[in-house]
């Protein structure tokens, strides 16, 4: 799997460097779009590419994570109607949920982006770095724990 993730990264990273720039500081810190490396870390323009999403991207879960919520859920909700149409309504939520079993496949975007958020933690951890908003911009910053 290591192997294919980067063949995958080497692919992505030249379609990154084409279509977008990467700009370096005064200092020669990585910085990408939104991103502030106060580090002496350097990042892949994937890792950065990933990190530019922001805090508050939201990964597609499988469905295997949430199913059994959902069913319980849809069978509370119709044990709240009216006992005449209750069978009505499982037979259309049995469909709907069949059908999301089948066709929703986790995105091959999300599973890369999920790769390089466990790369970036393992990256982080080993050296004891942390990610802080910024205060005035939309910028991320990555400083050394030391720091704060």
């Amino acid at each position: 799997m290591d192997t294919l993730y980067s063949q995958l990264n080497n692919k992505l990273n030249t379609l990154i460097t084409q279509t977008t720039t990467t700009r370096t500081d005064t200092k020669n810190r990585n910085t990408h779009a939104r991103i502030i490396n106060l580090t002496d870390t350097t990042f892949s323009h994937e890792h950065l590419h990933t990190l530019s999403l922001g805090p508050n991207y939201a990964k597609e879960k499988d469905p295997k994570h949430y199913i059994n919520d959902l069913i319980t859920d849809t069978e509370n909700a119709i044990r709240q109607l009216d006992p005449k149409i209750q069978n009505t309504y499982r037979h259309m939520a049995t469909k709907k949920i069949k059908q999301i079993i089948t066709t929703n496949r986790l995105q091959a975007t999300h599973k890369r982006h999920q790769h390089n958020l466990n790369q970036i933690r393992d990256i982080l951890q080993k050296g004891n770095l942390t990610v802080a908003k910024a205060d005035k911009n939309r910028a991320i910053i990555i400083i050394n724990k030391t720091m704060l």
